[in-house]
């Protein structure tokens, strides 16, 4: 963690953060959206998308942001993240013809929607961070391979229910010990 840690600063010291998009305006995206203004030097939610506007507009003024500003094309994503100004549009579309920003965290809980955002941002060449586990249990494999065709990242979050299993898996083989619970809590057992 310390690397990530390390190149997050150094962004922030060159003023050059991680521009996020982050899809969805729930639970998890207004804690996301506080949790990377107020805590994460070197990132920055430039936009949040959301069907609904003014749910978008809620969490950003919850994490603190005040002045976001609607917007409806993508060369004024571009814009306004020059000048520093966050923003909230309904057209994904927008995020995924932007040249600057750099990656998505889908929170929409939706497969349908998630899976239109996942694919339109992974086929625009930028990396997604789904915390929609449905949309990965159905989708992911195939997310993974639009990814790994664009060189990209798919990934799902370490904070959603899959991530954690997989960290705690890697982390009890990492003590030496076999990791059970697919034998032992199999549906047919």
């Amino acid at each position: 963690m310390q690397l990530v840690d390390t190149a997050l600063a150094k962004r922030a010291a060159d003023n050059r953060p991680i521009q996020v998009a982050l899809f969805g305006a729930g639970f998890s995206a207004r804690h996301i959206a506080n949790q990377i203004t107020r805590h994460v030097p070197g990132m920055r939610v430039a936009i949040v998308v959301n069907r609904t506007p003014e749910h978008a507009k809620s969490i950003l003024e919850q994490a603190g942001i005040n002045g976001v500003r609607e917007i409806s094309r993508a060369q004024h994503l571009d814009e306004m993240i020059k000048t520093g100004q966050q923003c909230i549009a309904h057209d994904p579309d927008i995020v995924f013809y932007s040249r600057n920003i750099d990656a998505i965290i889908e929170t929409t809980g939706t497969i349908e929607y998630g899976a239109k955002v996942a694919l339109g941002a992974l086929s625009a060449h930028k990396h997604c961070i789904a915390l929609n586990c449905e949309l990965d249990a159905t989708l992911g494999p195939y997310l993974q391979q639009i990814a790994t065709q664009n060189n990209v990242v798919y990934s799902n979050s370490d904070g959603d229910e899959p991530g954690v299993a997989m960290n705690l898996s890697r982390f009890v083989t990492t003590l030496g010990l076999k990791v059970l619970w697919k034998q032992r809590f199999s549906p047919m057992h």
